[in-house]
């Protein structure tokens, strides 16, 4: 049971056809966009510039807040990946999913452009981030 186990929470390909196990998340990312040409995060953001000591909350949104061991995360085409975490695209340009496609598109924060990973997150966010008055929440009054 210990040895099944521990297969479970090492870094597999999510590729059912892949045997490679990986030594960490950076290099099964590197894996599954060598080898499958497939991602599991983007790089950058294409609208604004990267400073390395600021966090880039959509970069590897599924990772962080996905409870799944490593070969259950789904991995996109480099194309679809902006239909899948919205925040990617450029303001006012709206993600265009395909027909008969399957899979999640995680919400978005109009107001920040940050990707959460569903819609309970989001609306956390909204109300700490965006939503409470300053004033009310001064006098304690809160979701009223």
């Amino acid at each position: 049971m210990m040895e099944d186990t521990l297969i479970l929470l090492r870094f597999n390909c999510p590729d059912g056809s892949c045997d490679y196990i990986a030594s960490g998340w950076s290099d099964l990312k590197l894996h599954v966009r060598g080898l499958h040409g497939n991602l599991m995060w983007y790089e950058r953001f294409p609208t604004q510039v990267c400073v390395p000591s600021k966090p880039r909350p959509n970069s590897d949104l599924c990772i962080r807040k996905k409870k799944m061991f490593a070969h259950e995360h789904a991995t996109y085409p480099p194309n679809l990946l902006s239909v899948h975490i919205p925040a990617i695209l450029p303001p006012g340009q709206l993600p265009q999913k395909p027909k008969g496609a399957d899979f999640e598109v995680h919400p978005m924060c109009e107001f920040c452009r940050e990707c959460t990973i569903d819609d309970d997150e989001l609306y956390a966010h909204m109300r700490e981030n965006h939503e409470e008055c300053f004033v009310c929440k001064r006098n304690g009054i809160l979701h009223k």
